[in-house]
C-alpha cells in the first residue's frame, strides 16, 4: 500500500486477500484485515485492492472443501474493490465455468488475471469487465 500510494497507484492486486491457503510458498494466511487497517492509516483509501478469487499454485485447505463461489464471497466480504480470476498456474486461464461461478458470487467488477489468449478472448470480455494482462 505505501508503494501504491507513493508512486501514485490506482490499485494494488493481492493474490491471497481473505483466506489461508497452502501454496508453494508455504502456509500462507490472507492479508485483507491487516492490509484495510494499514491503508487507513496511510490515508489511502482511495488506492483500490483487486484480489485473486481463489489462489494460483495454491489450495484453500487440503482437502479443497470450500467453492469458488464461497471463496468468491469471502474476497467481497473483506472489502474488495474487484475480484480476479485467474488459473491455477502462471499464464492459465481460469475456465469459462470458473468465471461463470464468481460472475455469480459477487457484484463487484470482475476482471481475468491471466491466460487470455486469441482464441478465449471473445468468451472473456463478454463475462468480465476486463483483463490486467494483454492477449498473448
Amino acid at each position: 500500500m505505501a508503494i501504491a500510494l507513493a508512486g501514485g497507484a490506482d490499485f494494488v492486486r493481492v493474490n491471497q486477500w481473505a483466506n489461508a491457503y497452502i501454496a508453494n510458498e508455504g502456509f500462507i494466511e490472507g492479508a485483507a484485515a491487516k492490509a484495510l487497517r494499514y491503508r487507513s492509516m496511510l490515508r489511502a483509501e482511495h488506492i483500490r485492492v483487486f484480489a485473486d478469487s481463489h489462489v494460483k499454485h495454491g489450495s484453500h485447505a487440503i482437502v479443497a472443501d470450500r467453492s469458488i463461489q464461497e471463496l468468491t464471497r469471502d474476497v467481497d466480504f473483506f472489502e474488495a474493490d474487484a475480484v480476479i480470476a485467474t488459473g491455477q498456474r502462471t499464464g492459465d486461464s481460469a475456465t469459462m465455468a470458473e468465471i461463470d461461478e464468481i460472475r455469480a458470487a459477487t457484484e463487484l467488477p470482475l476482471l481475468v488475471g491471466s491466460g487470455v489468449t486469441p482464441a478465449n478472448v471473445k468468451q472473456i470480455l463478454g463475462r468480465t469487465q476486463g483483463s490486467l494482462w494483454p492477449v498473448q
